[in-house]
């Protein structure tokens, strides 16, 4: 059975970031993305190259149907926030 992970676009890797509460900026370079993640005390970010982030977004659903979180419940930023203070 081929997983329905495996077709995930550009766009669709970006909106799923989004969702997780990234934020994902254009650059540096060319082809190049960076995927940032923000709170009150602290910032993190990684520049991947734009072919790679579908392949990162597969992983992490993967992942996350692994650990029962279903793709109906998208995962809330907010709720990890709250968890971690």
């Amino acid at each position: 059975m081929k997983s329905s992970f495996a077709k995930v676009s550009v766009e669709k890797a970006v909106r799923l970031f989004q969702e997780w509460g990234f934020r994902v900026e254009i650059g540096p370079g060319r082809e190049e993305v960076t995927v940032i993640l923000e709170g009150a005390d602290y910032r993190s970010f990684c520049v991947y190259e734009v072919a790679q982030l579908p392949q990162i977004a597969a992983v992490a659903l993967r992942v996350r149907q692994a650990n029962g979180a279903s793709e109906e419940r998208p995962f809330s930023a907010r709720r990890v926030r709250a968890a971690a203070h």
